[in-house]
């Protein structure tokens, strides 16, 4: 059985709202968030799992799959029964623009961001590097509300699938500068209002 290492409000929940949304059986190892934050979790036994002892971390039996982009597209690709996932032509390789573009473009900025604005204690906070982040931030909202500007559903149409997770999961790092977005914003209402990603949100 699939065994998820999830820690909430962190990157794992990309992989959580994912299984959710396939439907299948998994186990799931709950790190509360502070232990995360402390590295109370950073265990010998953790760390031979996970050299980074990150989460997310994804178990199947002899198989080990940390990094949450390459965890939903394994995921995705191995339940197309779930839709979650296109098959082949230009739809497939629009599909791995945006579950890149997440990881790549949008999530650095915001994760500076939100590093300089909150996390960091307020010595180590530069207002520099938080302005620099926040206008690549906004570059890369701007390019989501143009892909969704003409009222499509998703992000690929009518097709809900891993990209608009590990994409809408991001956008929430940095939620303040959606009321900028008015397409985005309603994407994301539209996405977090999926049962499956209730499930998901509501496991503390």
């Amino acid at each position: 059985m699939l065994k998820l290492y999830h820690a909430p409000r962190s990157r794992s929940l990309r992989v959580l709202w994912l299984l959710e949304e396939l439907g299948v059986d998994y186990e799931l190892e709950l790190i509360p968030f502070r232990k995360l934050l402390a590295g109370e979790h950073r265990t010998p036994d953790y760390l031979a799992l996970h050299p980074l002892g990150e989460v997310p971390l994804l178990r199947d039996g002899e198989l080990r799959l940390f990094e949450s982009g390459a965890i939903c597209t394994w995921l995705s690709e191995r339940h197309p029964e779930a839709g979650l996932t296109p098959s082949d032509g230009d739809e497939r390789a629009r599909w791995l623009q945006w579950l890149f573009f997440a990881v790549a473009t949008l999530e650095p900025p915001a994760w500076t961001r939100l590093r300089h604005r909150r996390m960091l204690p307020p010595e180590k906070r530069n207002a520099a590097t938080l302005l620099s982040a926040t206008r690549r931030y906004k570059k890369a909202l701007a390019v989501l509300e143009e892909q969704l500007a003409d009222g499509r559903e998703w992000l690929l149409g009518e097709r809900f699938s891993a990209a608009d997770i590990l994409c809408v999961n991001t956008l929430l790092w940095a939620r303040e500068l959606l009321d900028e977005a008015p397409s985005a914003t309603a994407w994301c209402q539209r996405a977090r209002a999926r049962p499956a990603c209730r499930r998901a949100e509501r496991i503390r």
